[in-house]
């Protein structure tokens, strides 16, 4: 069953199957390219043509990384990722394939350990930067609760911006 397309009074684009209508909706023939979402048998989907990948959008998430950081490091997965260096205990650098557009976005970092409470962020002193956190890498720092370096089991890095 194809989707007819309606846009709604604010202007954004909706779709709905043949046997719907959409209250206040009016009927266009297809999804247009600006269509980011669609109510397709009561499910939103991507219309075709719309990559759920790097869109410009602040709010995607631009690379992530799930790893493993104790004995060696071993990549499980990752988007827009090229590699993971091991710099020492707790110390790792995320290469990033499609360089971000400045430095100013945002890292979120988490991980697994067996030792009790494991704590990670970006490494280097806050006033310069050191330059740990680049368009093309960023360097990450976990240790336990103690100030200790530590490889947790499971290392995850996100990254979001422009």
């Amino acid at each position: 069953m194809s989707a007819k397309y309606f846009r709604d009074a604010s202007n954004n684009y909706l779709g709905a199957t043949s046997g719907e209508a959409m209250a206040g909706g009016i009927e266009v023939a297809s999804a247009p390219s600006d269509a980011r979402m669609l109510l397709v048998n009561g499910a939103w989907v991507l219309p075709a043509g719309v990559s759920p990948a790097i869109d410009g959008s602040v709010a995607t998430c631009k690379a992530w990384v799930n790893f493993r950081g104790k004995n060696a490091v071993v990549v499980r997965s990752s988007f827009n990722v090229v590699s993971v260096t091991d710099n020492g205990t707790g110390l790792y650098t995320i290469a990033i394939d499609d360089d971000m557009a400045d430095t100013n976005y945002a890292v979120f970092v988490s991980a697994l350990g067996n030792t009790g409470m494991v704590v990670g962020g970006i490494d280097g002193p806050a006033s310069t930067g050191a330059d740990v956190k680049t368009v093309s890498q960023i360097r990450v720092r976990f240790r336990t609760t103690a100030s200790a370096g530590f490889d947790p089991v499971e290392c995850n890095v996100a990254i979001f911006g422009n």
